[in-house]
């Protein structure tokens, strides 16, 4: 899809692969999921932005959600596009951070999907960035080992994960936990709905 606009330079299928291909001037603008094996996208932003700072980063990824965009932006991304946006979206994304500009998808919710829930569980900003991708993937209905494998995780660090989401949440069983995490989907845009882009 890319390749009629634009130079496609390679695909790094893991965040050590795109490191070692850093710095290189070459390479204008990446293309990054958060969901990578053995680290996580949002972890290595600053590890990206270090090597090679004039990089543009634009974050694409199925976890369209305000907090995590946030997050994402604090920590070094140029934008934030989730992955059912058109190829017109995500080019325009491209062309605005190269432009020296951030982007930021009308896609996403004016709130973050989670926000009716905070006020009655407020240890749910206490998760780490990995736990609430592991709350957010359970919420999108995968399953336990779907999500150690995508996640690029042994079982037994699933496991370790998830037993400290039960504890920081305050819930006493899985079948709970997956209940809440669906919750946190209640307020989410139908796939494909488009929003308004903010003032």
């Amino acid at each position: 899809m890319l390749a009629t606009e634009c130079d496609v330079l390679g695909i790094a299928t893991s965040v050590s692969d795109l490191l070692a291909a850093l710095p290189n001037p070459a390479i204008e603008c990446v293309l990054l999921d958060l969901l990578m094996p053995h680290q996580n996208g949002l972890d290595a932003l600053p590890a990206i932005k270090a090597k090679q700072p004039s990089l543009k980063v634009l974050v694409v990824t199925m976890l369209a959600d305000r907090t995590i965009a946030g997050e994402t932006l604090a920590r070094g991304a140029d934008g934030f596009v989730p992955k059912d946006a058109g190829s017109e979206e995500l080019l325009r994304a491209i062309n605005t951070v190269l432009d020296g500009r951030r982007y930021l998808s009308p896609l996403l919710p004016k709130t973050s999907h989670g926000a009716g829930l905070r006020a009655a569980h407020p240890a749910l900003i206490r998760l780490t960035p990995r736990q609430h991708e592991i709350v957010m993937l359970l919420g999108a209905g995968r399953s336990y080992a779907e999500i150690a494998d995508e996640l690029g995780i042994s079982r037994s660090t699933f496991t370790f994960h998830k037993n400290h989401i039960l504890d920081r949440l305050g819930v006493t069983s899985d079948s709970a936990l997956k209940h809440f995490a669906l919750l946190l989907f209640v307020d989410a845009p139908p796939r494909g709905a488009r929003r308004q882009p903010d003032d």
